[in-house]
């Protein structure tokens, strides 16, 4: 009897054995996809957090649409369209077209502009929004929208500008655009001095 119960001691013993492996293993192998999983939870939460990071990157570029007022009583209209590089962090190059409409002398006048522009960043806040100065110069072609009325030849003016624009990050692609310039042309038969206000959309890419 004594000799039974000996062996079936031994037997319960050598059952016990795997089953407690068994258990280790799978606690071991819980606890190494634990140990996997956690940093992976943590790389995607600090995606989430610096996935909006908008700044200005050197050679990234933009192309902008923007309207508004014109002339020194603003009872003018204009359209235009730009393209952009920035140079660093703080500066960028602008080169754009405009058209132009409003009352010259009780008269329909239009102009078409070409301007290139150097723009500096001297503050911003939190990289989302960016005050920028500009300056550079402007071509223009201007004449009367129904030359018969008066006799007024078309005219080729050059000159310079200056202005301020402010640029708001609505997301990694866009940016909402407001701007005043004042253009000095040096001669014009249509006026010396244009003034511009307007907001836009520009693209990044």
């Amino acid at each position: 009897m004594r000799k039974h119960l000996l062996l079936l001691s031994f037997l319960l013993i050598i059952l016990q054995l795997p089953i407690e492996s068994a258990s280790a293993q799978s606690r071991s192998y819980k606890s190494r996809k634990y140990q996997k999983k956690k940093p992976l939870v943590r790389k995607q939460k600090a995606r989430k957090i610096t996935a909006f990071k908008p700044r200005h990157i050197r050679g990234q570029q933009g192309m902008e649409l923007s309207t508004g007022l014109t002339g020194t009583n603003l009872n003018g209209r204009f359209i235009s369209a730009a393209y952009s590089q920035y140079l660093s962090g703080f500066s960028y190059f602008k080169l754009g077209i405009s058209y132009e409409t409003l009352e010259f002398k009780e008269l329909g006048y239009q102009g078409y502009l070409m301007d290139g522009l150097l723009a500096f960043s001297p503050a911003d806040i939190n990289k989302i929004v960016f005050f920028n100065v500009l300056g550079g110069f402007s071509l223009s072609y201007d004449g009367l929208v129904d030359k018969e009325v008066i006799d007024l030849e078309n005219s080729f003016s050059y000159g310079g500008q200056v202005g301020f624009e402010i640029e708001t990050f609505i997301s990694h692609e866009f940016i909402f655009l407001v701007a005043a310039s004042q253009k000095y042309m040096l001669k014009s038969t249509y006026g010396k001095q244009r003034f511009f206000a307007g907001a836009g959309l520009k693209y990044i890419f």
